[in-house]
């Protein structure tokens, strides 16, 4: 028998209405008195509201006794447990009932509370001691989980500290709702108290043999050990197959999965893949991914492909005239990527997979966007490794570099997370991260990215981690190494590349290298970032680090590694430090070191020189930050909404650009009516970067989920800002992300109900927002040898903007004037400020027009020198874009080693239809109405003056009648006149997508070597500048004016049928002649027409494919006079490549 402990409890046995009465008499003694509040009727004392109605003098006793009662209840317990013997066992406290154990669980958190601050040894009157509380919080656990009251339970243990010890308690009955409120609750938990219930969940779902949701867990915890474990403990093939592909799903690398070996020396790698079974290594490898996923598709109805019409569905809008902006170099880029999105991963879209040899999507673009035809490619056909690669490869090939770049860019998405034992990735790009082309090598570095992300492949560090160290490379080619290393060791904390991403960005800093202020820095700090993705303080170091660096960017990374660290965590507390980032007000940095004693000589030089204004990027990213940061969370994605609703309406321009991205962010794939209904508002903003991010922000809402509601509203987008050609283009791509996959991909990071976080998923996330991000100024449309003025304030009625343009985009100046697309572009950009005025021109350069010759670059002759083309672009374009068609044709046929290719670049010139902003153009476009335009006469006559001395130059060498003169769109109006108004004969003149200029004038201006040409006029069916039907009849009115032959003909597109026309002075009776049916577009025959001949047929050269433009060259076929206009279907106001064929045939 143990010996009793002495123990005491006061009890206060006053009454306290006593008590109340001594406290009023002293108050009145003392002459004061507290104040009586009157409400509802009732008297309240000292200003404080009653508890109801008053108590009897016994009730109020028996509630004091109550509460102190209470107060006992913890003591008494422990002091009775104290009391019994060793061997003796204690009485179980649910005896007494429910809410005794309520009110016991609630006295002993608080007890705990008291004890752990003051401690036991200053506490040595009360019974017991800490394990003794703990000991009594297991039996009220206990008690609790037999009576469905888990949380209760766990609440009670994690107070205690003792959280771990709920796996002995729990049962088969309650195992599993307790492991659910747990797992609810870690993101309401602050660090390490979310580890641990995770942990503990974990424990008790192994222990109960739920391997999945130990799996899930591990996965979250990030722990390679537990993966491995869980893995191997279940036996069942089958649940062994399903924890394969849920290891898959989230990308976990395979390297987890090896057991730990002895031998440091050996390849883990083969012996593990030697030992695992071939099913298990499918499923883990994703390797029929392709498959499933088509199959899927298949049951759903959706596996038949998308046109991009299917997307648009522009015959439901009857908003405006017209807004066909399908054959601009920026509509077409849209369509590539809205293409590549809607078909993803079934491999069989019209424009690309699926195309026609030589009618491939690739070639109606340009540069690069040629590239992100090709790239797109990997998207459709992504994760299709077998069929995908023999599509992609053929493109490696081309002798055009933006299409092998794109092909090369295509193989890295298409393997992504996609494991094959041949790595046909590595083997295909490896060798491309040391070609010296830039495209090629930035291709290559992105698609190991791409391929590789969140493989942790170490033999990848000696493809990539050199060019991030190299100084010597461009600070591109190095921001991209380092954001591909972070992709591929996403969340691993690799030190290597830490180190050597943190040492580059020191050095660079102390030498002041420049290459930090470009845009490309942000890439590296988000590959630093994405190395600690999700791993939360182990980030502190490489912060630590930042903060040392004394150069802005050091900042803005210290952002983007925090945030990335703490993704989807919730984390209430980053949340709050980045919302206090945005709080900063940027000011100039000189602002505060003005003093009062400053001399006036001093104050006037202040104020002539400008201010340095700080740089402010870190607070967009401290926006993004927010989001990623609450996107794990419902209630913190919740209260995150209403904070962004107060930065958008106080925040700085560059923070109020940001939200609409950041809301997009924590509601990706997620399209709820309040977030589409703001975003919808703010697509509608004055400030046109706010409206372009807001437009991007809908479409990652509603990435891959059909959502009619978010469709309709981006049609009426469309509608709306169908004058807006950079707001357009956003609508169309954020059409083909609500649409991905046709519904079945999206872009939210969260699987298995929202449990998991994809790391890889997140990287695609984040690298969105930067992107976007990177290109937040407006669009600025300038040609790149132009220098831009930057105005000190804006024109009249005119808005300034900055814009901040992304290098290696292509896309069109587009201007609409009467709902007609203007002007075709293609361009590398750079940073400028501009003043864009409504009804003004772009303040440009005050440089005067040039007045020096045409430059143009050549394609020499591989054969001695007998012949020449001179071909003209169209406006906006330059002269070494026509080289790809001239390319083309030496590819496509033999027979042209003798003839030289000369491209000349029209100099800038103002456009008045299109607001005077400056392009390359032959002469000026008062208008894009070309049926009734007033025509810039004198440009023609200069232009056609300096293309004649580009053939009096030639002629130097070879006859004027061995010279063939064309070109495209304004180049062939340009070339027409000059051929027409030659003072020498010339070998012919060839029209694509053209018009006849100064047609009122033709017949009177045109000499008689212009009459005598032949011409070949071929144009597109489908042409939205220029209508075909106006086309023909100007074509006809041309012939019918120089008095020779006209003929026309449906090309090889089209159906095989022939009309020629007889003019003499005027046109004739039409006469039909029917061609062969066979697949040769043009018979052997042609109708030659004099002015007093009746029809008749003259033999010519024939059409086989062996015939070129050599041979109609040396028999003087071009010379024959007469006009031959050839349609073709399907083509827009461009050329393709049966109408060169073509081309060459006649």
């Amino acid at each position: 028998m143990t010996n009793p402990t002495e123990f005491a409890i006061s009890v206060k046995s006053e009454d306290p209405k006593k008590k109340e009465k001594q406290e009023d008499e002293k108050d009145k003694e003392e002459g004061s008195s507290k104040p009586k509040v009157v409400e509802d009727g009732k008297a309240k004392e000292g200003g404080k509201e009653g508890e109801g109605e008053e108590l009897s003098e016994e009730d109020l006793q028996l509630k004091n006794e109550l509460e102190m009662l209470v107060e006992r209840l913890k003591f008494y317990r422990l002091l009775s447990a104290s009391l019994r013997p060793a061997d003796s066992p204690s009485s179980d406290p649910g005896t007494w009932g429910h809410e005794y154990v309520r009110h016991l669980a609630a006295e002993l958190g608080d007890e705990y509370t008291i004890r752990e601050e003051k401690g036991d040894a200053a506490t040595p009157k009360l019974p017991g001691t800490i394990e003794d509380l703990r000991s009594l919080a297991r039996q009220c656990a206990a008690f609790f989980l037999g009576h469905n009251a888990e949380p209760d339970a766990v609440d009670l243990l994690e107070e205690m500290e003792i959280i771990r010890d709920i796996a002995e308690l729990v049962d088969d009955n309650t195992y599993g709702r307790v492991c659910q409120y747990m797992i609810r609750m870690v993101n309401l938990l602050p660090p390490p108290d979310d580890v641990s219930f995770l942990s503990t969940a974990h424990s008790i779902y192994v222990k109960h043999q739920k391997f999945p949701e130990a799996l899930s867990i591990a996965i979250r915890l990030g722990n390679p050990d537990l993966v491995r474990e869980d893995f191997n403990a279940a036996g069942d093939p089958l649940m062994k197959r399903q924890l394969a592909f849920l290891l898959a799903r989230a990308q976990i690398p395979l390297e987890w999965l090896h057991p730990p070996s002895e031998d440091p020396d050996a390849d883990a790698d083969v012996d593990f893949q030697e030992e695992i079974p071939e099913d298990l290594l499918e499923c883990l490898s994703n390797s029929r991914l392709s498959q499933h996923f088509r199959e899927f598709g298949k049951e759903l109805g959706v596996s038949d492909a998308k046109s991009l019409e299917d997307v648009y569905k522009s015959h439901l809008d009857n908003t405006r005239a017209a807004t066909s902006n399908v054959d601009s170099a920026r509509g077409n880029l849209a369509g590539t990527f809205v293409n590549a999105f809607v078909n993803a991963g079934f491999g069989n879209d019209k424009l690309m997979v699926e195309a026609d040899e030589g009618n491939s999507w690739i070639y109606k673009n340009k540069d690069h966007g040629m590239m992100s035809a090709a790239a797109s490619l990997g998207l459709s056909l992504l994760w299709d490794t077998d069929v995908g690669l023999s599509h992609v490869d053929k493109y490696t090939y081309s002798a055009e570099e933006h299409i092998k770049a794109g092909a090369l860019f295509a193989t890295g998405i298409l393997n992504s997370g996609v494991r094959t034992e041949a790595d046909a990735a590595l083997a295909l790009l490896g060798e491309f991260t040391e070609n010296k082309s830039i495209p090629l090598k930035t291709s290559a570095i992105m698609g190991l990215g791409l391929a590789y992300a969140g493989s942790h492949r170490e033999d990848l560090l000696s493809f990539l981690m050199p060019h991030v160290a190299d100084d010597s490379v461009s600070m591109e080619i190095s921001s991209l190494a380092a954001l591909a290393l972070g992709f591929i060791f996403v969340g691993s904390e690799n030190g290597d590349v830490t180190g050597t991403i943190l040492q580059t960005l020191m050095e660079k800093a102390e030498r002041g290298d420049k290459s930090l202020d470009e845009k490309w820095a942000r890439f590296m700090a988000l590959g630093l970032g994405l190395l600690y993705l999700g791993l939360q303080d182990a980030s502190d170091a490489t912060i630590e680090t930042l903060k040392v660096i004394d150069h802005p960017i050091a900042k803005t990374a210290q952002i983007i590694v925090e945030a990335c660290a703490f993704a989807g965590s919730g984390n209430v507390l980053k949340i709050q430090t980045m919302l206090h980032h945005c709080d900063e007000h940027i000011v100039p940095q000189d602002k505060d070191k003005k003093k009062d004693g400053d001399s006036k000589d001093e104050k006037k030089d202040e104020k002539e020189q400008p201010k340095e204004k700080r740089d402010d990027t870190f607070q967009t990213f401290a926006v993004l930050a927010v989001a990623l940061i609450a996107m794990g969370e419902d209630i913190g994605a919740e209260m995150s909404l209403r904070q962004f609703n107060h930065l958008m309406h106080y925040g700085e321009p560059i923070i109020r650009k940001s939200v609409p991205l950041a809301i997009g962010l924590v509601s990706t794939s997620n399209p709820q009516l309040p977030i589409l209904d703001t975003l919808s508002k703010y697509s509608h903003d004055n400030d046109l970067a706010v409206a372009l991010n807001a437009i991007f922000a809908m479409g990652l809402v509603g990435a891959g989920t059909n959502n009619a509601r978010l469709a309709q509203m981006l049609r009426q987008l469309a509608g709306y800002y169908y004058k807006e050609p950079d707001c357009l283009f956003m609508v169309r791509i954020a059409q083909g992300l609500v649409h991905m996959g046709k519904g079945t991909i999206g872009l939210n990071p969260f699987f298995s109900d929202r449990s998991i976080m994809s790391i890889t998923t997140g990287v695609g996330s984040e690298r969105f927002a930067e992107v976007t991000i990177s290109l937040h100024k407006p669009f600025m449309h300038v040609h790149p040898n132009q220098r831009v003025h930057v105005t000190s304030k804006p024109l009249d009625n005119s808005v300034k903007y900055q814009g901040y343009i992304c290098i290696h985009y292509s896309y069109t100046y587009d201007n609409f004037e009467n709902g007609q697309e203007t002007v075709r572009r293609t361009s590398l950009y750079t940073n400028v400020n501009y003043a864009r005025a409504p009804h003004s021109r772009v303040q440009m350069s005050d440089t005067p027009e040039i007045q020096e010759p045409y430059t143009y670059v050549t394609i020499e002759p591989t054969q001695a020198h007998t012949a020449t083309v001179i071909w003209l672009h169209g406006l906006g374009d330059a002269g070494k874009m026509m080289k790809i068609p001239a390319t083309y044709l030496l590819n496509a046929t033999t027979g042209l080693e003798h003839i030289k290719f000369i491209f000349p670049t029209a100099h800038t010139l103002s456009i008045a239809a299109s607001r005077g902003a400056r392009m390359n153009a032959w002469q000026d476009a008062f208008s894009f109405d070309y049926e009734s335009r007033r025509e810039d006469e004198q440009g023609f006559v200069d232009a056609a003056r300096r293309i004649n001395d580009i053939i009096s130059k030639e002629e130097q060498t070879i006859p004027s009648d061995r010279i063939l003169i064309g070109g495209i769109s304004q180049g062939s109006a340009t070339a027409l006149f000059t051929a027409l108004t030659s003072a020498r004969p010339l070998a012919g003149l060839f029209i694509l997508a053209g018009y006849v200029s100064l047609r009122r004038k033709i017949k009177e201006l045109a000499t008689s070597f212009g009459k005598s040409l032949s011409i070949f006029w071929g144009h597109g069916c489908d042409d939205p500048r220029l209508k075909i039907g106006f086309s023909s009849a100007t074509a006809k009115d041309l012939a019918s004016d120089l008095g020779v032959s006209f003929a026309s003909h449906a090309g090889r597109l089209g159906a095989p049928q022939e009309v020629t026309y007889a003019y003499d002075d005027g046109p004739s009776t039409p006469a039909v002649e029917e061609t062969s049916d066979d697949d040769e577009p043009f018979s052997d025959e042609e109708i030659s027409l004099s002015d007093d001949e009746e029809p008749s047929t003259t033999s010519v050269v024939s059409s086989s494919p062996d015939a070129s433009l050599a041979n109609a060259l040396d028999v003087g076929l071009l010379r024959q006079a007469s006009v031959r206009f050839v349609s073709y279907e399907g083509l827009g106001h461009w050329m393709n490549d049966a109408e060169l064929v073509d081309l060459i045939r006649i």
